[in-house]
């Protein structure tokens, strides 16, 4: 949890002017998300929150859903057993919104954060509390340099519609994209 506020100091350093940051705790219960002002320091403000329970995941990152885009990161062990919400609802909801998901994950990354970061076009990285910090600059750095790029579909039906990005140029990459979206 130290390197996790200490991270997330050092993010907050490498903000935008007109960006905003939010965090939410969570163990088998999960919390609001409370606007954290770049001039708070996570680790002094939040030094007396206690890891424990169980880990309600799923419910914690759905809760930050919003229709404006928005960028989540999402600093976990990667375990979830305590959500309410299936994986399946759980990427539904999140994948027909303009979230990104990331994850920056202690442990070992969960089937459902890999899937919920390829939907959205986000990254899931395996960090230590040694590499937390440098996980996060290496991630803000990454959102930082994206584009957005959108397009209106002309399809009425509902379901998954899946997404493939390619250059019109030789020479240019696409390192990262959503790889779809659900209709509703």
């Amino acid at each position: 949890l130290t390197s996790a506020l200490e991270a997330i100091d050092d993010a907050l350093d490498l903000l935008r002017p007109d960006d905003t940051a939010q965090i939410i705790f969570f163990n088998h219960n999960f919390g609001q998300l409370e606007d954290l002002p770049r001039t708070a320091r996570a680790s002094t403000r939040y030094a007396a929150v206690e890891p424990s329970g169980g880990t309600s995941l799923r419910d914690a990152v759905v809760s930050t859903v919003k229709q404006e885009r928005t960028m989540t990161i999402v600093l976990t062990d990667g375990g979830d057993r305590n959500s309410e919400i299936s994986s399946e609802d759980a990427l539904r909801k999140m994948s027909g919104t303009n979230s990104v998901f990331f994850a920056l994950v202690f442990d070992r990354a969960s089937r459902f954060l890999e899937n919920a970061s390829q939907n959205t076009g986000g990254s899931i990285t395996v960090v230590s509390a040694a590499t937390a910090r440098s996980g996060m600059r290496d991630l803000l750095a990454d959102i930082n340099s994206r584009y957005l790029m959108t397009y209106q579909s002309s399809v009425k039906k509902k379901g998954w519609r899946a997404i493939k990005i390619t250059s019109a140029r030789n020479g240019v990459k696409v390192l990262n994209a959503r790889k779809g979206y659900f209709a509703e």
